[in-house]
């Protein structure tokens, strides 16, 4: 009778998998998508992101719905143990890996010059709570997404994070600071 409740368990794991449950096309460079337990854009490859040294289209990719949800499948098995590398013992804002949820993602896709495949995935938190806005925090408009964020203060209200899609492996995490 035992040996029967290991594959029933087994199921129902594979069924809390993060799918992508909707998609609409927000602009020409960005499609929303919405998940089980995120909220997220996917910038297609030909998206020019300002302020940074941008690569040429050979060496960018649109990520897929199938890289979306390895990507959302990835951060809730590797985040919390990536996460315990950094110092959050003066952290401001939510302990990103409890709070995964409440975080809009911008995901954009990079080819590494040895051909392996990243998504360099953005977070913004957008909860926020009536605390959040007697301390100043108000939340954001609908502008993430059409145009990538780049954020330099809030704590762990604003962090990201590269997935090597072919090493399915978290890297760079690298959570803002606080001025």
């Amino acid at each position: 009778m035992k040996l029967l409740i290991v594959p029933f368990l087994l199921i129902g794991i594979s069924a809390k998998a993060q799918k992508v449950i909707a998609t609409e096309p927000i602009s020409q460079f960005t499609t929303y998508v919405k998940g089980t337990n995120f909220e997220g854009v996917i910038f297609s490859k030909e998206y020019n992101m300002q302020f940074y040294q941008n690569t040429s289209a050979e060496l960018r990719f649109t990520p897929s719905i199938e890289d979306i949800e390895l990507v959302e499948g990835l951060l809730r098995k590797q985040l919390k143990k990536v996460n315990q590398g950094i110092n959050q013992g003066k952290h401001v804002g939510p302990r990103i890996h409890k709070k995964l949820k409440k975080y809009q993602r911008q995901y954009i896709g990079f080819i590494s010059e040895n051909g392996e495949r990243y998504i360099y995935l953005n977070c913004n938190w957008h909860r926020h709570n009536l605390l959040d806005r007697i301390k100043g925090d108000a939340p954001p408009s609908d502008g993430w997404k059409t145009e990538f964020w780049m954020v330099f203060d809030g704590g762990s209200y604003h962090w990201n994070v590269q997935i090597n899609l072919d090493k399915k492996q978290l890297i760079n995490l690298d959570v803002n600071g606080v001025a």
